[in-house]
Order: C-alpha cells, then sequence, then structure tokens
C-alpha cells in the first residue's frame, strides 16, 4: 500500500494547488460506498471472470472530474479502494503546458480447485508532461510491477498438482523529447526495463531500447509525407554473459494525388546478432499501395508486401497482396472488406518448419437508423504449410445490435459462431465449435428508479465440450436529489464436461449507497 498511498498523496497537492489557483471549481463524479457478498462452489481455477474477486466493504470514487477556471484539471476513478483488487487512476493537468497520470492495480490469478495456488500481480506507474514552449513537449514515466505466489505448470507432463513458487519485480522508466515544427515532427525516447527474480538471480535480465522517429511533409510538395525512424534494441542477462542486439532502420512516404488518389511506400530494415554468433540475422520488409477514394461513396486500396529473412545459411522470402475496400451505397448502409494472402517460399538452405501460406478475409455490414444500430461481420484465416503437412483453419461470423431509445432504454446484443480446424501429417487433429451468446438492457430512469440486466452463454463443442453462463441484474433508487440507493446480483456458470472437477458456480450481491458530486 506505501506506492498507492504516495501516489494519492501526489493527486492530493496537485488539488490543494489547484484549489488555490481557481475560486470557482466545477465537479463531476460520484463516491459510493458498499458491500460485496461471494459464495464460491468448486474450481477455483477454471473461470477467468472470478479470479479477481474479492468479498469485504468496497469504497470508490467513480468518473471525478474537476475543471478550474485557470484551465486546471483534475481527474481520478479508484474502483475498490478498501479491496485487493484495486483499480486507480488519478491525474492533474492543463491543456498545452503539463499533465501527470497515475495508475495502481492488483490483479490475483488463481492455479487449483482450492484456490491455495495463485500469484499476485501489484502494478504501479506514473507519466508525466510538460510543454515549456508550444513547439517542444518533454515527457517520462515509471513503472513498477511485483508479483509473487505459487504457479502452477498446466502444460508439464508431470504431476499438475505440483506448484512453483514466483517472486520477482520488474521496472520500467522512459523519457524522451517530441518537436513540432510546421506540420513536421521528431520524437526522440529512451527506455529501460530491469527484471529482478528474488528466488534465482540468473533469471535477471535488463532490456534497453532508443527510438528516433521523424515525419514532416516534403518541402515545396506539401501533398508528399515522408515518414522515417531508427531503433536500438538490447537484452541483457548478466549470468549467461549474453547480450542479442538488434538495430533497425524503417522509412517511406505518402503522394497524395489529385482526385483522391494515392501512392504509398514504406520500407523495414532491422539486423540483429547474439553473443557468439558469427552472423547476423538480416530482415527485411517493403511494402507499396495504391489507393483512390470517392468522397462519401467509397474507397479501395491494393498493395504488395515482399519480406525477405537472411541468416547467411538460410534465406525465405515471403510476398503478399491485400486489397481493402469500402462502399457506402446509402447514408445509412455502409459495406466493407479486405483480403489478403501470403506465400513463403525458401530460397536457400532450410527452416524448422518450411513453405508456409496464409490466407485471410473478413466482410462487414453496417447500417445505421436512429435509434438502431446493426453489424453483420465474417471472417476466415487459413494457414497451410505442405512440408510439415499442417493446416489451420478459422472462421467466425458475428452480429450485433444497438438500440439507445428515450423510452426504451438502452438494449444491446450479439451472437458470434466461430469454427477451428487443426489437421497435420500425424493424422492429429483438433477442432472446436464455439457458440456465444450475449445482451444487455438499461432501463430509462423513472421517477428515480433505474434498473438492468445483462447476460452471456457460451457453448463450446466438438473436441471441447465447455458450458458456461454469466447473469447480472442491477438497480438503483435515487432517494434524495443526488442520493441513490444501489444493489446488484451476479450468478456466475461454468462446466468443463471432460474434466470430473472442472465446474465452478458463483453468487455475488453487492449493494451500496453513493453520492453525486455533481455542481
Amino acid at each position: 500500500m506505501r506506492l498507492h498511498a504516495r501516489y494519492l498523496m501526489l493527486v492530493l497537492c496537485g488539488v490543494l494547488a489547484a484549489q488555490s489557483a481557481s475560486a470557482s471549481p466545477e465537479t463531476a463524479g460520484e463516491v459510493r460506498l458498499g458491500y460485496v457478498y461471494t459464495d464460491e462452489v468448486g474450481n477455483r481455477s477454471v473461470y477467468q471472470p472470478t479470479y479477481n474477486l474479492y468479498e469485504g466493504a468496497a469504497l470508490s470514487l467513480r468518473d471525478f472530474r474537476r475543471q478550474f477556471t485557470s484551465g486546471v484539471r483534475l481527474h481520478a476513478d479508484l474502483e475498490n479502494i478498501t479491496l485487493k483488487n484495486r483499480r486507480m487512476n488519478a491525474g492533474i493537468s492543463r491543456s498545452g503546458l503539463f499533465g501527470l497520470d497515475l495508475t495502481g492495480s492488483q490483479y490475483r490469478r488463481t492455479y487449483n480447485f482450492a484456490g491455495d495456488h495463485s500469484t499476485r500481480r501489484d502494478q504501479a506507474a506514473g507519466q508525466v508532461w510538460i510543454k515549456p514552449v508550444n513547439e517542444i513537449k518533454i515527457f517520462g514515466g515509471y513503472g513498477l510491477t511485483n508479483k509473487e505466489g505459487n504457479i502452477v505448470e498446466w502444460f508439464d507432463p508431470g504431476d499438475l498438482s505440483i506448484a512453483r513458487a514466483t517472486d520477482y519485480q520488474q521496472q520500467q522508466y522512459h523519457a524522451g523529447l517530441q518537436v513540432n515544427h510546421r506540420g513536421s515532427m521528431v520524437r526522440t525516447e529512451y527506455r529501460v526495463s530491469d527484471f529482478a527474480d528474488r528466488l534465482a538471480v540468473a533469471n535477471d535480465r535488463q532490456t534497453t531500447r532508443f527510438r528516433v522517429v521523424a515525419v514532416t511533409p516534403l518541402p515545396r510538395f506539401r501533398n508528399i509525407q515522408l515518414n522515417g525512424g531508427y531503433q536500438h534494441f538490447r537484452h541483457a542477462i548478466d549470468a549467461l554473459a549474453t547480450r542479442t542486439s538488434v538495430n533497425t532502420v524503417w522509412g517511406g512516404g505518402t503522394w497524395y494525388l489529385p482526385q483522391g488518389y494515392s501512392l504509398k511506400y514504406d520500407f523495414i530494415f532491422d539486423r540483429a546478432n547474439n553473443t557468439g554468433d558469427l552472423v547476423a540475422t538480416d530482415n527485411i520488409t517493403q511494402a507499396a499501395y495504391a489507393g483512390k477514394v470517392w468522397p462519401g461513396v467509397g474507397g479501395v486500396t491494393l498493395g504488395y508486401q515482399l519480406k525477405i529473412n537472411d541468416d547467411y545459411d538460410d534465406e525465405a522470402q515471403t510476398d503478399g497482396f491485400i486489397s481493402t475496400g469500402w462502399v457506402k451505397p446509402h447514408r445509412k448502409l455502409t459495406f466493407k472488406g479486405q483480403f489478403g494472402v501470403q506465400r513463403e517460399e525458401i530460397k536457400d538452405g532450410a527452416t524448422l518448419t518450411g513453405n508456409e501460406d496464409l490466407t485471410r478475409y473478413a466482410f462487414t455490414a453496417a447500417y445505421q437508423f436512429d435509434p438502431l444500430t446493426l453489424r453483420l461481420k465474417h471472417e476466415n484465416k487459413k494457414r497451410e504449410n505442405d512440408d510439415i503437412g499442417s493446416t489451420a483453419d478459422f472462421k467466425r461470423l458475428s452480429a450485433d445490435l444497438v438500440l439507445v431509445h428515450r423510452t426504451l432504454g438502452e438494449l444491446a446484443g450479439s451472437y458470434a459462431l466461430a469454427r477451428g480446424d487443426y489437421d497435420n501429417s500425424s493424422s492429429d487433429r483438433f477442432e472446436f465449435t464455439d457458440h456465444m451468446l450475449s445482451g444487455s438492457w438499461l432501463s430509462p430512469a423513472y421517477h428515480g428508479l433505474r434498473g438492468g440486466v445483462e447476460g452471456t452463454y457460451y457453448r463450446s463443442k466438438r473436441d471441447l465440450n465447455v458450458e458456461s453462463f454469466s447473469l447480472r441484474l442491477t438497480g438503483s433508487y435515487e432517494f434524495i436529489a443526488g442520493y441513490r440507493l444501489g444493489a446488484g446480483y451476479a450468478a456466475h456458470n461454468f462446466d468443463d464436461l471432460l474434466v470430473n472437477d472442472g465446474y465452478y458456480t458463483a453468487n455475488i450481491v453487492e449493494m451500496y449507497i453513493s453520492k453525486s458530486l455533481s455542481f
């Protein structure tokens, strides 16, 4: 809690400073005090949505905003401050001058039936920026992650009941400078990440990254936009005396032509080497695109991409083609589509997997007519490798509906059907068909009363046999202007029908009283 308390003290100092700068602030938000009751039965490790569930008194500050006449703004969203699943975000800023954002969260992951094998992750971070002049922005930040507990290796062929202890700390910090001038921008940034394993010093490692990016229109030709950059990345493990470094250079440009036409070209070159390697590995990517836009009617883009991977002995080349388009036959109706294909060929030497082909496409139709929005989408991804005799095919069809009406309330619903098939030369097959149905409804306010319901149903068949559902009911009543009583009930059920102990049921009740800060 020391880190979180320190951050909140910084925010408090910002509040006091801002209050002294203005005598007539505008405030919005909600303070909520309640209690969460939980009743769980079954395997605590099979249902991810309730891993981080805790019982007890819950104090929250939601969507807090405070605007001062001086231009200073405060914001805070502090959820479940008194529980171990707290999520906190707060900050202070003034447009064009400075900004400070602080975040903190805690998360639990459970690994066994009883729930006594688990890990806890505590994260805290801060970001700050200032603009001494309008064209220059200086920024930086710091983040800290602590994780400890016991992990069960799910894919270990041994005994799944054996837990392994984990206890590490990871620090991340960065600083940078951005300069903008007459449509041009240069940004440079330095990042460091330190990983310290408290149980095994041999796992300690550090990564550093230096990056420069530039974007500018071509002088005297403002319709040509150029971009480029350089990055140096290094990963070091001192105990093994190993260093991996990667140097990357990229660049390109876009030429905006009359009548909605455009041409674009990009390239990326990176060279990677590791301690003890006699040669480096080069990766080269080039891409070219041509597009045409008919304003308010439609557009189309065609592209070609070439990738080369070369480590002296082995060379692989990948050719890719992509096309995207959209059309609006009516102001309320929009169609979008995309198609892409990649073909990999081993030009020299050999790789572990050999040649590989990838094909993907997607199609979307959207209809919007107040108060109704409807969207349909179909997508397909297929990966084939003749050298090892494997095929992976994934298809998904989904539909979404949103209705916002003054008297009917807010209604949303969706359905998705997904199907996956995997085959290889060893006659191994894995197949699944997933169905997911979800919906929600929030009533309009009526004499201070408001209610809602939401639910999700999931069913997976074929080689998987899983069924789960969740249902949540909510209601609230504004008994005095600005004061509200509320309650919620949630039920969760999960069943893995292929595993004897793969079941879980939870009943959750929440009650609260809240005070609006809007004035």
